[in-house]
């Protein structure tokens, strides 16, 4: 299985972002029809 690629965070004056890639095995088990939650 792939791993997991994760950007250097960067800022705004409000959030915290960075860009994360999964390899296709983790991606094909995200759903497709909605958008996901954030989870703190």
């Amino acid at each position: 299985m792939g791993q997991i690629q994760y950007s250097e965070k960067y800022f705004d004056d409000t959030y915290e972002y960075r860009h994360v890639v999964l390899p296709p095995e983790v991606a094909k088990l995200l759903p497709k029809n909605r958008l996901l939650s954030e989870v703190c």
